[in-house]
């Protein structure tokens, strides 16, 4: 298992749903590392439904998950809130929920 922990900010959300698979929905983000990278990140079902209900474009968010094909598929995410909004730093960062 190729397990991640990801902290960054979401650059691109986008959430379609799926016929004939075994999955109903997939919400694919695009996060923006504090060291300028971007790392896709998708989630299926009740994750891409949080997701779309509970984070937007400028959030930042903390991703645990697992490597699969050059993408993070996420198993549990956290919130965070910036209290600077200029530039992302770690040291800016709170904790609001856990999922």
């Amino acid at each position: 298992m190729n397990e991640v922990f990801i902290i960054g900010k979401i650059e691109e959300l986008e959430f379609k749903f799926m016929y004939n698979s075994k999955y109903i929905s997939i919400c694919t983000i695009k996060i923006r590392l504090e060291n300028k990278c971007i790392i896709e990140a998708y989630g299926y079902n009740e994750i891409a439904d949080k997701i779309l209900q509970e984070l937007k474009i400028g959030n930042v968010i903390f991703i645990n998950g697992e490597l699969r094909n050059g993408k993070v598929e996420i198993k549990r995410y956290n919130k965070f809130l910036i209290f600077f909004q200029r530039e992302f730093h770690l040291s800016h960062i709170v904790l609001l929920s856990f999922k």
